[in-house]
């Protein structure tokens, strides 16, 4: 599918204001790739901290299912490092001269997703935590397998627009422990007034959901904006269609 470009389309926008736009946008890559790579590396920290207990380097620790939380964080920290750059930093679509690149992240972002989802499972059924809780993990981590999967499908099929729209969903869920780690202590604050066990247990439930759902309706309503962004303008084919001119490029 092709599409016809307007040679006067772009000519009315001023340069300072493509130029501008460009700055903000490349500010907030480098602010998503910080972020990301803080809570990469703590993950990994934490994971190098487990792993001296387990070998007796260090005091033992409450993670739950220490073994397997540890692959669990290692690979949870590569798939947010793989998919901040590629958002952040990669243009998209990618240059020419970034595919390779956007390849080599995207299947690492991938495997490494499948793979933390999957660890989820084991993790979070050995958590000392409510049934709500671990319900809402679970979802979380339902989802981001889901969502990933789906997102592979479709750049197997060549259908990129749909890829990129589903790597959005399920880098929302990537970012689970960027946005939890800021809900917990919210959440805690305001039950801690609340007596009982009951309400702090609850508040840490709501936390997880929180964590992950909020992220999935921001993503949502900002795939909707650009799509209504797209009406009436040249390419909107490659924003809303199958994306098989993009996918012919791959």
């Amino acid at each position: 599918m092709s599409t016809v470009k307007n040679p006067t389309k772009n000519s009315t926008q001023p340069a300072g204001a493509k130029s501008g736009s460009s700055s903000w946008r490349r500010g907030l890559g480098w602010l998503l790739v910080a972020v990301s790579g803080f809570y990469a590396l703590f993950a990994l920290a934490v994971a190098g901290q487990t792993t001296a207990a387990l070998v007796g380097l260090a005091e033992p620790t409450a993670r739950a299912a220490p073994p397997l939380f540890v692959v669990h964080a290692v690979t949870g920290a590569v798939a947010l490092a793989a998919a901040s750059v590629q958002l952040g930093l990669l243009a998209t679509p990618p240059r020419s001269s970034q595919r390779r690149w956007h390849r080599g992240l995207g299947l690492t972002y991938v495997t490494t997703a499948i793979g933390t989802s999957v660890l989820s499972l084991p993790v979070v059924a050995a958590f000392d935590v409510g049934r709500w809780a671990k319900a809402a993990f679970l979802g979380e981590a339902a989802l981001w397998l889901f969502t990933t999967i789906v997102a592979y499908w479709h750049i197997r099929a060549r259908r990129v627009a749909r890829h990129r729209e589903w790597m959005l969903r399920s880098f929302a869920l990537a970012a689970f422990f960027i946005t939890f780690s800021l809900w917990d202590p919210l959440l805690a604050l305001a039950t801690r007034a609340e007596a009982g066990a009951s309400r702090a247990e609850t508040g840490f439930a709501v936390a997880v959901l929180l964590g992950w759902l909020v992220n999935l309706v921001v993503a949502e309503v900002w795939l909707r904006w650009s799509r209504r962004s797209a009406q009436g303008t040249d390419g909107v084919d490659d924003v809303l269609g199958d994306g098989q001119a993009g996918g012919r490029g791959r």
